[in-house]
């Protein structure tokens, strides 16, 4: 907000590109009031808000759990334009889809009804909200979908996903058997898979399973002894 009263000060107009980057510093340090403020402040002012601009306000609002908030914030988006992207949905379902399953599923709906095509960044956020309400089978589905659709490639986000649907289940060897699918897909576990999977273990007293997928991790190099976690 400061670099915008310079810029005023100055006698040089801020523009649509100024009060997006001031919208998203807000939100990268955790103030959604001041980025709604700016926002307002940048429509009293005659600028219009860009895709990215509106993007950045849902994104903050929906980062502070605010997610009625950001929805209806969309709504005004749909109303006074522009029109929605891809990034713009996948940022709404990415905040909507912690446990709000039927949130998530009409958002869903109405971007194919927009005829805006998923990535995989899209699907990723599916698979995570079935994964958020503990149900494995549906993020199956999902994978299977993604597999099916010559568009989309997988990637570690699709599978942890995936695997976290799994371990939050409790159902820790087919969690386990997530890592196999994934490198047999061509896609390599990383370190964070690795504890992720290793945390559940323990956090389902499995000592014998965390000690196991430890020593697996290790042995395929992706945890350093030598180095914290």
């Amino acid at each position: 907000m400061e670099i915008l009263q310079h810029m005023k000060q100055s006698e040089e107009r801020p523009d649509v590109r100024h009060f997006t980057a001031v919208v998203d510093a807000c939100g990268k340090a955790g103030d959604w009031i001041d980025a709604c403020e700016v926002f307002q402040q940048m429509q009293l002012e005659g600028i219009k808000p860009s895709a990215p601009t509106w993007g950045a306000l849902l994104n903050t609002i929906g980062t502070a759990g605010h997610v009625e908030k950001m929805l209806a914030k969309y709504k005004e988006m749909c109303t006074i334009g522009p029109r929605p992207t891809v990034i713009t949905m996948t940022t709404l379902l990415d905040h909507a889809g912690a446990g709000e399953v039927d949130i998530f599923n009409d958002l869903w709906r109405e971007m194919h009804y927009r005829q805006l095509v998923p990535d995989v960044k899209s699907y990723n956020t599916r698979i995570n909200c079935y994964a958020t309400v503990k149900d494995p089978g549906k993020a199956e589905e999902v994978l299977a979908e993604m597999i099916q659709s010559a568009a989309i490639t997988l990637d570690a986000i699709s599978f942890n996903s995936l695997m976290k649907a799994y371990y939050c289940s409790g159902r820790l060897n087919e969690a386990e058997l997530v890592i196999d699918r994934m490198r047999a897909a061509g896609v390599q576990p990383t370190a964070d898979i690795w504890k992720g999977i290793i945390h559940a273990a323990d956090a389902l007293d499995d000592v014998k399973k965390a000690d196991q997928l430890y020593a697996d991790a290790l042995s395929l190099g992706t945890i350093d002894l030598f180095k914290p976690w």
